[in-house]
């Protein structure tokens, strides 16, 4: 029933005597998608409890499931490209836990925190860009020296290779 993991990364594989065969990796999707309905029908009580039209409750935990992972891989990719991105992420969240926390005692409306959460973004992509600003100019200079070098390297092995060719000889039948 489970075969070694597929040399292309696939879930499925075949046998050596054609039976259908699953790899471990459909049995970690499997899990990953049942623990994500899992959080989505337990967050589906407390959504209904604040969001009074049921529709509205219901589309958005589906979009929520449906568009998890992907923007985790979005904001992953992200925080790769901008340096200080992850640490305004680590202030959103902070921002947004001491909000529940302290919820009762203080409301803040939505535009005031739409405004602070793109914001924190925005200063820390300019941030990042302002910082790496140095490393993208030192590797430029690094990328054009390795294409000087490069062009240098391949002149001199086409300058190789044409004095190993033989010269081209005539045929002797030709017509």
């Amino acid at each position: 029933f489970f075969a070694d993991y597929s040399d292309d990364g696939g879930m499925i594989t075949f046998g050596p005597a054609g039976e259908i065969r699953v790899t471990l990796l459909l049995v970690v999707v499997f899990s990953l998608e049942v623990t994500d309905c899992l959080f989505a029908i337990d967050s589906v009580s407390a959504k209904l409890s604040q969001i009074p039209n049921q529709y509205l409750a219901f589309s958005s935990s589906m979009m929520a499931m449906f568009g998890l992972r992907a923007m985790f891989f979005l904001v992953e990719d992200l925080v790769d490209a901008f340096v200080l991105l992850q640490y305004g992420l680590c202030l959103i969240l902070v921002f947004i836990g001491a909000e529940l926390v302290f919820s009762p005692w203080i409301h803040l409306t939505a535009s005031t925190v739409f405004v602070l959460i793109i914001s924190v973004f925005a200063t820390c992509i300019v941030g990042s860009m302002v910082l790496s600003n140095g490393q993208v100019c030192a590797t430029r200079k690094t990328l054009e020296g390795a294409e000087a070098a490069f062009d240098e390297a391949s002149s001199a092995r086409k300058a190789q290779d044409a004095s190993r060719e033989p010269a081209p000889t005539a045929s002797a039948g030709a017509s």
